[in-house]
């Protein structure tokens, strides 16, 4: 029984301990793959956006062509009323 127990502690000191070096390489590949999927999955995003981005573009653009008609129409009113108010006081005076 102790023979067995000075055995195993034999051969647990003559195994060769991994350094951190060696442990830092065996997870290499894993860290590698690791960082192609994060850079792939950002590109994939990034084209995702891009291409709901370009899909929206031509809708936006109609909105705001909107919204630009509508501030001129309100301009010119403005101007309407405002020209027409001094109109006013000259005829007053």
């Amino acid at each position: 029984m102790i023979a067995q127990i000075v055995a195993a502690v034999q051969t647990i000191e003559s195994t060769p301990t991994m350094s951190p070096r060696s442990i830092l390489m065996s997870f290499l590949p894993c860290i590698m793959l690791l960082v192609v999927i994060c850079f792939w999955g950002l590109v994939i995003f990034g084209l995702i956006k891009l291409i709901k981005y370009l899909g929206s573009a031509g809708r936006e653009q109609k909105l705001i062509r909107m919204e630009l008609s509508k501030l001129a129409d309100e301009v010119q009113q403005i101007r309407r009323e405002l020209k027409g108010g001094t109109e006013q006081k000259e005829n007053t005076n």
